[in-house]
C-alpha cells in the first residue's frame, strides 16, 4: 500500500493516520486481496459491467456496517422506550396504591407496584410480565394446534406420536427453512407437510412480532434445536460424536465434511470444557445472514433472514441425534419452541429488544434513583422484592435453572412424594365445587344459574365435549396438551432440562394423576369455568352493553388487565371489542378473532388479545384454584428456589401453594376490593359450604380406606372443618399450632395428646417426614434382628407389619382410592 494511499486517506478524513491504523488498513487490504484471489479475481477485475471486484466488496462491507448500526440504534431506542413505559407504570401504580391506602409508605408502595408489574397479584392494574408470557405461550401454541388439527383432521400430538410421521414432519419443516414458498411435499406425507407448514408459519409470525418490537434477528437462530445432554456427550468418544453429528448435518447449509466436523468439534468442546454450556448457543456460528457479519457465508438460494444456525439432513437424522445425545424427547423440543419463544418475546415486549441490557438498566435505576428512596435496595417486607429480581434473572438466563442439580434432585423427590400421597386427591378435589361457585359469583359477577348448573355437567374429558373443545381451542386446556406430553414423552411441566430420574418422577406423578381421575376432574372444571366466563363476556359484547353498565365485579376483572372503557386518546379496549364482535358460533369470546396490530404490543404495550386472554385465564385459575408465580414463591417464603435453603423450604411447604393461593385470590382480593363486611359474608358462605363438602369427603375417604365412618360427634365436626380448609393457609396454620384442640374444646370434646414426633412431622412436611420414617426403619433393622435372636418374647410380626406399612406408604399408586378398596 503506497504512501500516496495513506496521504489520500489522511486528506479525506482530515487528520494523520497513526501507525496502528496503518497496520489495520494494511491487514484489510491483504485480507481483501486473498479473498478475491480465492475467487479468481483481483482489485481491477470488472464485475456486473461497471464495478470492480474491490468496489463490490467494499460496497458490501459498507452496507453491512450501515445495517448493523441501524439495527443497534433500533434496539437501543426500543429498549429505552420500553423502559420509559415501565417507569411510568411503576409511578402510576405506586401513586394509586398510596391513594387507596393512606397508611402505606412510599417505599412499600413502590415495592408492591414493582411486584405487580412482574407478577399477577391483587395490586395488578395492567397485564404483568408473568401474564404476558403466559398469554403469548398459550395463544401461539393454541393457534398452532387448532390450525394443525383442522389441516390434518386429527390431534397433532397423537399424529407425531408415530415416529415415521414425526420424522417426515421435521423433514418437511427443514425444507421450509430453505424454501419458505415450497408447495410440494418431499416425503409424500401430506399430513406431515401440512403440520410442518403450520409450524413454520407459527415461528415466522412470532418472530415478525419480535422484529416489529425492535429486534431484527427474525428466524436466524430459531430452528428447532437439540437440547444436548452434557453427561451423554462426556460419555462418548470425541471422534465418534464428531463423526455422527457431522454426518447428520445438512451439507447444503453447513458446507463440506470438514466444515461440519469443525461445528461438531466446537459443540463437543463446549460440553466437555465448560461447566454449564447453553444448548441455545450451540450451532454453526459462521452461518450468518448476508448483512449480519462481513465474515458470514451466505447461501445464495436461501432467504438470508431465515438461515438456521443448525440444520440436519432430514427429520430422521435430527431425531437420531436427539435420542442419542439428549435427555429430552424431540417432540418436546418442538413444543418447547413455543415456550422458549414466549419467554424471549415477553422479555422483548416488556424490557425492549436488547432485553438483557434493559433488565440491567431497569434494576440499576430502581436501586440507585433517590426517588424510590431505598425501596429496591432492601429485600422487601418478606424478601419478595429479591424474589422478583431473581425471577426476572431466571427468565433472562434460563440455563442457570435448567442445569441446577440441587433443584433437579429435590424436584425429583417431590414428584415421587406427590405420586405416593395424592392418589386420592380426586376425592379431595370435590371441594373445588363450592370455591368455583362462590368465587365466580363474588369476584367476577358471573350468573349464579350457570355456576350452579356446572356442578352437574360432566363428559368424557371432564366436561361436555363442546366446552372441552372450546377450552382447548383458546388453550385454557393447554394443560391438557402438556399433560399428554408428560404422559407420552416424559416432559416436565416446566419444559426444562432434566435427567432420566427426574423424567421418571414426572411420568410417574402424571400417570398417578391420570389414573386417579385428577386430570379428568381438573380439566373438566377448568373447561366449565372457561365456558361460563367466555359466555358471559360474549353476551355483554354481543348486546353491546356500555362499559359503565357492566357488573362492577366483572368490570374490575377486566380493568385488572388493562381492559377499560375510556381512553385519553384513541379507541378504548372495550369499544374495540364491541366494534370487532370477536365471538364464536355459540356467542363466546374468540380470542383468535381479535386482530393484533403492531402499535398495540410494540414498544412496551400489550395487545387487546393478550389482555382478554390474561383476564380469562386469571378468572379460570381462581375459580379452579391454580397458584400463580407469587403464590409459588410465597410457599418457598421467597427464598431462592435454586439454593439449598429454597428447596428445603419448598419441600417443607409442599402442597401449601394451593391454600396460599386460595387465601390471596379470594379473601385478600375481596378485602381489597369490597372491604371487611363483604369479605366476612363471603367467608361465612364459603366456610359453611366447604365444611359441608369436607364432611362428605371425610366420610368418603374413611369408607374407601375400609375404616369405620365418623359418627356425628365433636370429632367429626373438627375433622370436617380441617378437611374443608375454608380460609386457606390460615386454616392450615391454625390447625398446625393447636387449632384442633381449640375446636374440640369449643364443641365440648376433650383435647388429644399429640407426640412431639407427630408435631415435628406435621411441621417438616411429607418429604422430610417420610425420610425420617424410612431412615428409622433402616437403622432399626440390626437392633430388631438382635432381639429376634435373643429375645424369646419378641413380636416379629408386629415389626414386619410396621416396617412394611412405612415402605408401602412410599410407593406411588398405593394411595389411589380404588387400590385402597382392593387391599384394605
Amino acid at each position: 500500500m503506497s504512501k500516496k494511499c495513506f496521504d489520500d486517506f489522511s486528506k479525506n478524513v482530515g487528520r494523520s493516520v497513526t501507525d496502528e491504523e496503518k497496520e489495520t488498513l494494511l491487514q484489510k487490504v491483504r485480507s481483501n486481496k486473498e479473498k478475491l484471489k480465492a475467487e479468481g479475481k483481483d482489485f481491477e477485475t470488472v464485475v456486473d459491467g461497471e464495478k470492480t471486484a474491490l468496489q463490490q466488496r467494499l460496497d458490501r462491507e459498507y452496507n453491512i456496517k450501515v445495517k448493523n448500526q441501524v439495527d443497534k440504534t433500533i434496539r437501543r431506542l426500543s429498549t429505552e422506550t420500553q423502559l420509559k413505559t415501565r417507569y411510568e407504570e411503576l409511578d402510576a401504580v405506586a401513586q394509586r396504591l398510596m391513594q387507596a391506602d393512606k397508611k402505606l409508605t412510599k417505599q412499600r408502595a413502590y415495592q408492591k407496584a414493582f411486584i405487580s408489574l412482574i407478577y399477577n397479584t391483587n395490586d395488578t392494574t395492567d397485564i404483568p410480565l408473568e401474564s404476558i408470557e403466559k398469554s403469548l405461550f398459550q395463544n401461539s401454541l393454541g393457534e398452532f394446534l387448532a390450525k394443525t388439527r383442522k389441516a390434518i383432521g386429527e390431534d397433532p400430538i397423537v399424529f407425531i406420536q408415530n415416529q415415521k410421521n414425526f420424522d417426515d414432519m421435521l423433514t418437511e419443516f427443514f425444507v421450509f427453512f430453505r424454501d419458505p414458498n415450497n408447495i410440494n411435499s418431499v416425503t409424500k406425507n401430506q399430513k406431515a407437510f401440512s403440520m410442518a407448514k403450520e409450524f413454520f408459519d407459527a415461528k415466522y409470525k412470532m418472530f415478525e412480532r419480535r422484529k416489529q418490537a425492535g429486534d431484527n434477528n427474525i428466524l436466524l437462530d430459531q430452528n428447532i434445536k437439540v437440547r444436548w445432554s452434557q453427561a451423554k456427550i462426556k460419555n462418548i468418544a470425541k471422534e465418534d460424536f464428531i463423526k455422527e453429528v457431522a454426518e447428520a448435518l445438512d451439507e447444503r447449509i453447513h458446507g463440506d465434511l470438514k466444515t461440519r466436523q469443525e461445528i461438531a468439534t466446537t459443540i463437543h468442546d463446549n460440553y466437555t470444557q465448560k461447566q454449564t454450556p447453553d444448548w441455545r448457543e450451540q450451532g454453526d456460528g459462521k452461518l450468518k445472514g448476508i448483512f449480519d457479519n462481513e465474515e458470514g457465508t451466505p447461501i445464495d438460494f436461501m432467504p438470508q433472514d431465515r438461515v438456521p444456525s443448525l440444520t440436519f439432513k432430514d427429520g430422521a437424522n435430527f431425531n437420531a441425534i436427539s435420542r442419542k445425545f439428549s435427555d429430552v424427547d424431540a417432540r418436546v423440543l418442538m413444543m418447547n419452541y413455543f415456550n422458549e419463544t414466549a419467554r424471549e418475546l415477553s422479555l422483548v415486549q416488556f424490557f425492549g429488544a436488547d432485553y438483557k441490557n434493559g433488565i440491567r438498566k431497569f434494576i440499576v435505576e430502581l436501586e440507585n434513583n433517590p426517588k424510590y428512596e431505598t425501596a429496591f435496595r432492601s429485600k422487601g417486607k418478606l424478601g419478595e422484592v429479591d424474589a422478583v429480581k431473581r425471577f426476572i434473572d431466571r427468565k433472562a438466563n434460563p440455563i442457570i435453572a435448567e442445569t441446577s442439580k440441587i433443584a433437579s434432585t429435590f424436584t425429583t423427590l417431590r414428584n415421587f412424594e406427590a405420586a405416593a400421597k395424592l392418589g386420592s386427591a380426586t376425592v379431595t378435589a370435590l371441594m373445588d365445587t363450592p370455591i368455583m361457585v362462590i368465587a365466580g359469583r363474588k369476584l367476577f359477577g358471573l350468573p349464579m344459574s350457570d355456576l350452579l348448573n356446572s356442578i352437574f355437567r360432566f363428559g368424557k374429558n371432564g366436561a361436555p365435549s363442546d366446552l372441552t373443545e372450546y377450552s382447548r381451542y383458546i388453550l385454557e386446556g393447554c394443560e391438557s396438551y402438556l399433560g399428554a406430553l408428560q404422559e407420552r414423552f416424559n416432559v416436565s411441566d416446566s419444559l426444562t432440562n432434566f435427567g432420566k430420574l427426574e423424567g421418571a418422577s414426572v411420568r410417574t406423578a402424571h400417570t398417578i394423576f391420570k389414573i386417579s381421575g385428577l386430570n379428568w376432574w381438573t380439566e373438566g372444571r377448568k373447561a366449565m369455568a372457561a365456558g361460563i366466563y367466555a359466555k358471559e363476556l360474549g353476551r355483554l359484547i354481543a348486546e353491546k352493553v356500555p362499559y359503565d353498565q357492566l357488573n362492577p365485579k366483572f368490570k374490575k376483572q377486566l380493568e385488572k388487565f388493562g381492559i377499560r372503557g375510556f381512553k385519553k386518546s384513541g379507541e378504548s379496549e372495550w369499544k374495540m371489542l364491541l366494534r370487532l364482535q370477536p365471538l364464536d358460533e355459540r356467542g363466546r369470546i374468540d380470542p383468535y378473532a381479535i386482530t393484533e396490530n403492531t402499535f398495540e404490543f410494540a414498544y412496551g404495550k400489550a395487545s387487546l388479545r393478550q389482555k382478554v386472554s390474561a383476564a380469562l385465564h386469571d378468572a379460570v385459575d381462581t375459580m379452579v384454584m391454580t397458584p400463580s408465580q407469587f403464590d409459588i414463591d410465597s410457599a418457598a417464603l421467597f427464598n431462592d428456589p435454586l439454593g439449598i435453603g429454597g428447596q428445603v423450604i419448598k419441600s417443607i411447604t409442599q402442597f401449601k401453594a394451593h391454600p396460599i393461593s386460595m387465601f390471596r385470590k379470594i379473601y385478600a382480593r375481596l378485602y381489597k376490593s369490597e372491604g371487611l363486611s363483604s369479605t366476612v359474608s363471603s367467608a361465612a358462605a364459603l366456610t359453611a359450604s366447604l365444611t359441608f363438602m369436607g364432611a362428605l369427603v371425610l366420610q368418603l375417604k374413611q369408607f374407601l380406606a375400609g375404616k369405620e365412618t365418623y359418627k356425628p360427634n365433636n370429632e367429626f365436626f373438627v375433622q370436617a372443618i380441617k378437611q374443608g380448609g375454608s380460609i386457606g393457609i390460615v386454616t392450615d396454620l391454625f390447625m398446625l399450632f393447636g387449632g384442633e384442640d381449640i375446636l374440640r374444646a369449643a364443641f365440648g370434646g376433650n383435647p388429644r395428646y399429640q407426640t412431639p414426633n407427630q408435631k415435628a412431622f406435621d411441621i417438616l412436611g411429607p418429604l422430610f417426614a417420610d425420610f425420617i420414617k424410612a431412615s428409622s426403619v433402616i437403622a432399626d433393622i440390626p437392633v430388631q434382628s438382635a432381639k429376634l435372636l435373643y429375645d424369646e418374647d419378641y413380636n416379629f410380626d408386629r415389626l414386619f407389619r410396621n416396617s412394611t406399612k412405612t415402605v408401602l406408604d412410599l410407593i406411588p399408586g398405593q394411595s389411589l382410592w380404588y387400590t385402597k378398596m382392593l387391599y384394605r
